[in-house]
C-alpha cells in the first residue's frame, strides 16, 4: 500500500475536494503535496549534523534527481521513513483539526 493513499483520502474527505472539478482537486492536492515535503526537508534538516546538512544542500543545489536525494536521505538520516510518515500524519491531523472532521 502507498503510504499517501490513506492520508490523502483523509485530506479529499475533510476539505471535501471531490466536489470540485478534477484540477481544481489535482492543484491543491499538488500544494498540500508541496506544504509536505518542505516541511520534511526542515525536519531532515534538523536531524542533520552539519557537514551532512552541507553535502545535502550542495546536492539539491546541483539539480539532483528524485531518486539520489531519497537514497542520501536514506543514508544518511536514520528512520527518515518514520519521519516521512510522521510528517504527512501531523499534516492530516492539522487539516482535520482546521475543518472539524475526526480521523478514520
Amino acid at each position: 500500500m502507498d503510504i499517501l493513499s490513506t492520508p490523502l483520502e483523509k485530506i479529499i474527505d475533510a476539505l471535501e475536494l471531490d466536489q470540485l472539478p478534477e484540477q481544481e482537486q489535482e492543484e491543491i492536492m499538488s500544494d498540500v503535496g508541496s506544504i509536505i515535503f518542505q516541511s520534511y526537508m526542515i525536519k531532515l534538516m534538523q536531524l542533520m549534523d552539519p557537514k551532512t546538512k552541507e553535502e545535502f544542500g550542495a546536492l539539491i543545489d546541483g539539480d539532483a534527481s528524485e531518486e539520489e536525494v531519497a537514497a542520501f536521505v536514506e543514508a544518511n538520516v536514520p528512520d527518515s521513513n518514520k519521519i516521512i510518515k510522521a510528517t504527512i500524519d501531523e499534516m492530516v491531523d492539522d487539516i482535520l483539526a482546521v475543518t472539524g472532521s475526526v480521523a478514520a
